[in-house]
């Protein structure tokens, strides 16, 4: 049995959604959108980092969307894919902006692992591996391990859960070993789903205010400039925009204390071991509270028909049971 960061998120989110993706090795035939959105903004970063011009690397991420066009016959869909293509390299060009040179000296691009799982004695635990590819091995003042992310949002609750973040955990051990070298940490990179927008102008011939678009006080100020408008009729809203700047990249150096990595292996040891319990007695219960949040669960169809079969049929594919090793993000 080989267990990635992402089987093991979904066995904690639901042993069912497990058991349909990685025991039964079934997926949806129209995956999410975000699916695609990921893998071209790794597929950007990946040629970045490997040398590629950026004309070469806007073209490798439109050509991916161009290989991944939804059918005409789902417009709601459509219109998500060509959001996504459009945005995309918006993303791209206004990461190349944010950072023109780096501190970090890349040295390896999407390293592959595949180890056994230790617990804090260093035993083995036998019959179940662990498996995954890193963004990146960089160097700045020692060894980092690189992960890209991309989020709707980059807000104080997103950068303080990055320290319990269990994948970081996962690659910069399975880094070390492979290396046989103490790493410093993680250096998590992330682009925000959206690039900065000048305000949208009124019918009235005055700027939006609207607190959810995407600008920046500096935009903002431009737009003002542009349209001859009076830069004290906008004061407090420039004042709010400054107050909750929004963040279009974030990067932070995570690093890790060997109490927490101790806690990690331990947790690990326990999850291979309830995952193997779970396979052998066929025990993949529901957790309910997770059909609906953040997104709906992609088997959530399966689970409200009374006939899954048929539902499994016709709106469901066979899959490789790891399909991120092989590119896919998940």
């Amino acid at each position: 049995m080989v267990l990635t960061y992402s089987s093991i998120g979904a066995f904690k989110t639901c042993r069912r959604r497990y058991k349909y993706r990685y025991v039964d090795g079934i997926e949806q035939k129209d995956r999410p959108i975000f699916f695609d959105f990921g893998q071209a903004v790794h597929l950007g970063l990946a040629g970045h980092y490997k040398g590629d011009k950026p004309d070469v690397v806007l073209q490798a991420i439109d050509q991916y969307f161009a290989d991944n066009q939804p059918g005409m016959g789902d417009p709601d869909r459509m219109t998500k894919w060509s959001e996504a293509r459009g945005l995309v390299p918006g993303m791209f060009n206004g990461y190349l902006q944010r950072y023109p040179t780096e501190t970090f000296k890349p040295l390896v691009i999407e390293r592959e692992f595949n180890l056994p799982i230790l617990d804090v004695r260093g035993e083995k635990y036998d019959g179940i591996r662990l498996a995954g590819k890193v963004d990146m091995v960089a160097e700045e003042n020692g060894l980092w391990v690189v992960e890209h992310k991309s989020a709707s949002q980059i807000g104080t609750a997103y950068k303080r859960k990055l320290t319990l973040d269990a994948q970081s955990m996962l690659y910069l051990e399975a880094m070390e070993r492979e290396y046989g070298k103490r790493f410093n940490g993680v250096i998590y990179n992330v682009l925000a789903k959206a690039v900065p927008e000048m305000p949208a102008v009124l019918k009235k011939g005055g700027l939006s205010q609207a607190k959810s678009q995407n600008t920046t006080p500096e935009l903002y100020l431009k737009a003002i400039a542009d349209n001859g408008l009076n830069q004290a009729d906008y004061a407090e809203f420039l004042a709010y925009l400054e107050a909750n700047r929004k963040e279009f990249f974030y990067r932070e150096y995570l690093t890790f204390s060997d109490e927490e990595r101790e806690e990690w292996r331990r947790e690990l040891w326990q999850i291979a071991h309830d995952i193997e319990r779970a396979t052998e007695t066929d025990s993949f219960y529901r957790n309910t509270a997770a059909c609906v949040g953040f997104g709906t669960c992609p088997y959530f169809d399966i689970c409200c028909s009374p006939d899954k079969d048929f539902v499994i049929d016709n709106s469901y594919v066979k899959k490789e049971i790891h399909a991120e090793l092989d590119g896919e993000v998940a």
